[in-house]
């Protein structure tokens, strides 16, 4: 019967871990899908039972459900399954799902507009610090830019030159194109701001006709428009017009068919146009382009041609009313922006110090365990010597007893032997017997003791022996 149960046992063990591979199994193959083909994880995710798994299990789902939701564009983000992730995942050291869950939040969160621009930067700064302690390339790749994009936003152009570099150089490391040619050409923009120190866009330039030549090379007509549109700013920035003006409409012509055909999600961009239209000192034109994007609701967009609007009202209509009421508009914007800056140094700051203690908490943790070991050490070398010298005295009584033994029975001379101790005891005896000698003495003994032998009350008699009567 016990060998029927433990058999039962073992079977149902056998049948949960096939379960649980098989979960693990799902979960692993749509997270491969999840970035260049979203809605097949999402088919794959619907067919597991993670979700009703263990812990980890469930966390995993609920992540690996949420990212390929935003990736495939789905408008039923759940921030409550995100919220399940979050909580299993920040708690614990696995800096990979860390890292991919600081990500997930922060792009989600500011999908949804859920919180504020501070509270998705402070979750792309700490999935940045995560990711480098991994090999997770791709995930680098992408939060080091949007990193580097807020950086660019707080005009952090040295910041954001240097998030953006880190997005190239792991996506370099990752083979990933898109993602190498999206980091130049955030990269451009960030030098082309450095450049206007010393007016030396060179390498902006440089930059941004890398990424047009990667860009022209892959199939992405979107990603080529991107490239088109930096490089135009870059011209422009440094006085070649009608170089500026050719690549500027060129890639607007691209960015209009995609968006018109659906196959780009974001609004076209119309600010290089209408800022190569301004060069000109064509203010119909260039005002003609930048209100396209004043209602643009991406930030960057409307900074852009708000910039763009009060500039060609001051410099070539001599407008000052409007010119004065877009400025207004653009500065309140910008104020924004700079009480974010500030905000983001003190969450920059924090993470440091968080940091620092989670290393020294190691350490600690490393140093109480040294400590903890010794001590252990210790107590037993004292264990071991307490039990020799209990040993040893043992061994020692044990050892006397056993003399005690031998003696008692070793002959001193022929017919006699030695007494018990009992016997060595004064004997009271009656005065007819007392004699002066001692020989006389001893032999009364003798012939005093019985010929019988006595029962075994030897210890009470040799306590309680009383006088011969």
């Amino acid at each position: 019967m016990k060998n029927i149960s433990a058999l039962f046992v073992v079977v149902l063990f056998a049948l949960a871990s096939c379960g649980r591979g098989r979960t693990d199994a799902l979960l692993d193959k749509a997270e491969t899908l999840l970035i260049y083909n979203p809605d097949s994880a999402l088919v794959l995710l619907s067919q597991s039972d993670a979700r009703h798994g263990n812990a980890e299990q469930r966390a995993s789902w609920c992540l690996l459900n949420v990212w390929a939701g935003y990736n495939a564009y789905r408008n039923d983000l759940s921030l409550a399954q995100l919220d399940t992730a979050s909580e299993y995942f920040l708690g614990r050291h696995n800096h990979l799902r860390k890292a991919q869950t600081y990500y997930v939040r922060a792009v989600v969160r500011e999908e949804l507009q859920d919180g504020d621009n501070l509270e998705w930067v402070d979750d792309l700064m700490r999935g940045c610090a995560e990711v480098d302690k991994t090999d997770s390339y791709f995930l680098a790749a992408q939060l080091w830019q949007r990193y580097g994009v807020e950086m660019s936003n707080r005009r952090w152009h040295e910041s954001a030159a240097e998030a953006f570099s880190k997005s190239y150089e792991a996506a370099e490391k990752a083979g990933l194109l898109t993602q190498k040619v999206v980091a130049l050409i955030n990269l451009s923009h960030a030098q082309l701001l450095l450049g206007d120190i010393d007016t030396s866009y060179t390498l902006a330039i440089e930059t941004s006709v890398k990424a047009c030549r990667l860009s022209s090379e892959g199939d992405s007509p979107d990603l080529y428009s991107r490239s088109l549109n930096s490089l135009s700013s870059c011209y422009s920035r440094a006085g070649m017009l009608k170089e500026a003006l050719e690549t500027a409409q060129q890639s607007t012509a691209i960015q209009e068919e995609l968006y018109a055909s659906g196959r780009r999600r974001d609004r076209v961009r119309y600010v290089a146009l209408a800022d190569a239209w301004r060069k000109f000192g064509d203010a119909d034109s260039a005002l003609f382009y930048a209100f396209k994007d004043y209602d643009n609701p991406n930030p960057i967009a409307r900074k852009a041609a708000l910039q763009m609007i009060y500039s060609t009202y001051r410099d070539i209509l001599g407008d000052e009313a409007n010119a004065l009421k877009y400025l207004t508009e653009y500065q309140s914007l910008f104020s924004e922006y700079d009480k974010q800056q500030s905000a983001s140094k003190v969450i920059g700051q924090q993470i440091a110090f968080e940091q620092e203690l989670a290393e020294k908490s190691e350490s600690n943790l490393v140093l109480t365990g040294l400590l903890a070991l010794l001590l252990v050490l210790v107590l037993a070398a004292l264990l071991v010597l307490f039990f020799k010298r209990q040993a040893s005295l043992r061994n020692a009584i044990l050892e006397q007893r056993n003399n005690d033994l031998v003696a008692a029975a070793t002959p001193t001379s022929a017919g006699q032997v030695i007494l018990p101790r009992c016997a060595s005891m004064p004997v009271c005896l009656p005065s007819s017997a007392a004699s002066p000698s001692t020989s006389s003495r001893s032999s009364s003994i003798w012939n005093a003791m019985p010929t019988q032998k006595p029962k075994r009350r030897s210890a009470s008699i040799c306590s309680s022996l009383a006088p011969a009567m």
